[in-house]
């Protein structure tokens, strides 16, 4: 399966960001249900972008993460149309910045948080 982002980027923008913005593309694109089945989901990340802010990242996909944990990676994967291979490291980046920020998130032990 095949979801072009640019379906949901603002023809202005070269940025995709807002936890907001990433939530409703979820909701539209039905993730939840997504996340159940054994199809391996290619995000298409189009030309022109340039940056997707971790908020936006984390709305779409923090829950699928949760969820699947040690088998997202093989769950969803992304393309990059981009013929520029400074932008498409600038996009990698953003994306493991975003995982890293959801492994956290999911892996913070409170107790030794707050040392109780």
């Amino acid at each position: 399966m095949e979801i072009n982002l640019g379906d949901f980027k603002n023809s202005d923008s070269s940025v995709f960001t807002g936890r907001p913005q990433g939530k409703l593309v979820r909701q539209r694109l039905n993730l939840d249900k997504i996340d159940t089945n054994t199809e391996i989901v290619y995000f298409i990340i189009p030309d022109g972008v340039t940056s997707i802010n971790p908020s936006f990242f984390l709305g779409l996909l923090f829950d699928s993460y949760k969820k699947l944990k040690d088998s997202f990676n093989s769950k969803y994967k992304f393309r990059f149309l981009s013929n520029n291979p400074e932008t498409v490291n600038v996009l990698k980046e953003n994306i493991n910045d975003a995982l890293r920020n959801a492994h956290n998130s999911v892996n913070v032990d409170f107790n030794n948080l707050f040392n109780l």
